[in-house]
């Protein structure tokens, strides 16, 4: 404590050369200059706050929705959820079915495809399944990931850890499921299947 009461002493003595009325202006204007910082320092605080809470904050917010893409051949993507937020660099949904239909090519069924997720969060293109995903096809085809990622533009669906997948010919389990729709290729790692040799010589 004697060391406090010293120090602080030995300041005092120091300014007391200043403490006049030669000095008051000087004293004025750094009284003034230190106000000014310090309002600077408080606002550039409450203004990091504010921009922080409008970030975390949606500028959309949906309830029970259905929204439809369309084009001149008819609707192309319908999604429906029980609720969705909308911020400025991505988009989450809740309890979320997305049906995508390809046109019709001379000769060949239409291709309908179905996502469907608990929580899902678009960026762009690129819808993530955090909480698992589904993946089907109108052809019978049906892909579960815990955790995945659907690329809408490449039409890539990308299962991270176990999966579990069926179709008429049986079903599959295994790691790491990458279907590719343009291709009509599947990749996975770890695989067990069930075969069901009869459907299998049927659909021949």
């Amino acid at each position: 404590m004697s060391k406090i009461l010293a120090l602080a002493r030995k300041i005092i003595d120091m300014l007391k050369p200043y403490c006049n009325a030669d000095y008051s202006v000087h004293w004025f204007f750094a009284f003034i200059f230190a106000g000014v910082c310090l309002f600077i320092i408080t606002f550039a605080k409450d203004t990091q706050a504010i921009l922080l809470k409008q970030a975390q904050m949606p500028l959309v917010e949906l309830y029970d929705f259905s929204i439809y893409q369309t084009t001149d051949t008819g609707v192309q993507v319908h999604i429906q959820g029980t609720k969705a937020l909308r911020y400025a660099e991505y988009e989450q949904s809740f309890e979320t079915l997305l049906r995508k239909i390809s046109p019709k090519l001379r000769n060949t069924p239409r291709i309908v495809e179905y996502l469907y997720g608990q929580e899902i969060v678009r960026t762009n293109n690129i819808y993530t399944f955090n909480k698992g995903g589904v993946y089907a096809k109108n052809s019978g085809e049906v892909f579960y990931s815990k955790r995945a990622k659907y690329d809408l533009s490449s039409e890539i669906f990308t299962g991270i850890g176990a999966f579990w997948a069926s179709s008429v010919e049986g079903s599959i389990e295994g790691q790491n499921i990458i279907y590719n729709q343009k291709l009509q290729t599947t990749t996975a790692s770890n695989i067990t299947a069930t075969i069901d040799l009869q459907a299998h010589k049927d659909s021949k």
